[in-house]
C-alpha cells in the first residue's frame, strides 16, 4: 500500500468526500432494483417470468409503504424514520447494511453480485491527486 505520509489533509478530505458521494449515489440509484431482485431470490421467484416479477414488485411496494418505525425485513434498515424513499434520499448510508445482506444472499446462491462501494479510477492512489489551494499555501505540512 502506498503511504499517505505527507499528503495534505484537505486532499485526503476531498478524496473522502468524493468516495462518500459516489457511495451515496450508488445506493440511491440502485437500491430499489436490488431490493426487488433480493425479494424474488428469497421467495424463489423467477424475474424472467412476468407474473412472478410482478409478485416480487408487489411485495416490495407493500413492504416499502409500511409506516415509519422499526422494521424486521432484512432488505431494509432496522428503523425507517419517515418513509423508505425519503430515508433513502436523506440518509442513504443507513441502507448500506441491507445492501450488504442482499449481496450476501446473491453470493450464497451463486448469482451475480453487485459492488457495494463503487470503484472508480479517481480513487487509485498515485493515479491522480486533486490538491486544493489551501494545501499549497501550507507547504510546511508536506514531508519529502
Amino acid at each position: 500500500m502506498e503511504s499517505r505520509e505527507g499528503i495534505a489533509g484537505p486532499a485526503l478530505e476531498e478524496a473522502a468526500t468524493r468516495m462518500a458521494a459516489a457511495m451515496n449515489s450508488n445506493i440511491k440509484e440502485h437500491f430499489f432494483e436490488r431490493q426487488v431482485q433480493f425479494i424474488a431470490l428469497r421467495q424463489n421467484l423467477n424475474m424472467n417470468n412476468k407474473e412472478e416479477r410482478e409478485m416480487a414488485r408487489e411485495q416490495q411496494r407493500t413492504m416499502n409503504k409500511a409506516a415509519a418505525g422499526p422494521t424486521t425485513d432484512s432488505s431494509l434498515p432496522t428503523l425507517i424514520k419517515t418513509s423508505v424513499p425519503y430515508d433513502l434520499e436523506a440518509c442513504p448510508e443507513h441502507f448500506l447494511w441491507p445492501m450488504f445482506t442482499m449481496n450476501t444472499l446473491l453470493e450464497s446462491k451463486q448469482k451475480h453480485s453487485f459492488r457495494l462501494v463503487p470503484l472508480t479510477q479517481g480513487f487509485v492512489p498515485g493515479a491522480c491527486l486533486h490538491i486544493c489551494t489551501g494545501s499549497l499555501s501550507r507547504p510546511h505540512r508536506w514531508r519529502v
